[in-house]
This record gives C-alpha cells, sequence and structure tokens, in this order.
C-alpha cells in the first residue's frame, strides 16, 4: 500500500522518488538532496536492498567516485552501519555520513511505499 503522505514529504523536499518493477525484482530509485557537505545530491538504485548504482553531485570528484564503487552490490544497511557518523573535517558530516543518511530515509519511506506481495505477483 503506497503512503502517499511519505511520499509527498519526499516529492515536496524536493526529492525524486521512482519504483518500477522489472522481472530481476523491485528496482528503487531515490534522489537525496545533502545537507552540510561539497556535494549537492546523491543518485541512488537499489534492487531488492542491494545497491545497483550510486552517482554524487558536486563534491571530490575522485573520492566520490570511489565511493560509489565500493558500495555497488552492497547491502544498503552494511552502508548504513559503516559510514553514519563519519565526519569531514570540521563538519557535523560528510559525503559518506549524507550516503547513509539518503539511505535510512530511502529504507524509513520503503515501510511505507513498498507494493504488497500481491501486487508484486501481478506485474
Amino acid at each position: 500500500m503506497l503512503n502517499w503522505r511519505c511520499l509527498w514529504r519526499l516529492l515536496s523536499a524536493g526529492k525524486y522518488f521512482g519504483i518500477s518493477t522489472e522481472k530481476r525484482g523491485m528496482v528503487m530509485i531515490y534522489q537525496y538532496r545533502t545537507h552540510g557537505t561539497c556535494s549537492r545530491e546523491i543518485d541512488l538504485e537499489i534492487e531488492d536492498g542491494i545497491i545497483r548504482r550510486v552517482k554524487f553531485h558536486g563534491g571530490c570528484a575522485g573520492n566520490l567516485a570511489g565511493i560509489s564503487k565500493i558500495v555497488e552490490g552492497m547491502p544498503a544497511q552494511k552502508v548504513i552501519d559503516t559510514f553514519s557518523g563519519i565526519r569531514c573535517g570540521m563538519k557535523s558530516t560528510s559525503c559518506p555520513d549524507q550516503l547513509a543518511r539518503a539511505l535510512k530515509q530511502y529504507k524509513n519511506c520503503l515501510l511505507y511505499t513498498s507494493p504488497s506481495p500481491r501486487d508484486r505477483s501481478l506485474s
């Protein structure tokens, strides 16, 4: 069952949240605007809880490309556990921490926006 309130919060905050079902499984496309870092935005593609693609916009290109490659194929929860709380210099957050926050927000909304197993069998 789609939770419209959660989806509306994402859309009104300027975040893109899409659901696309394919034969492989459910692919979620999620866009997160960062706060307090040099990167401006993170695009995520997640399939059945596994990160398939990450793209940072802005920030330290080499470091963020490396982080993106490292996390591809990892479970979202492992990335959250690994990157939560990392700081960049004197800032209270970092790009890896923002990635963990984006994944937490994605998981929280996933609880309320996921199709039921019944809906999944119809596609």
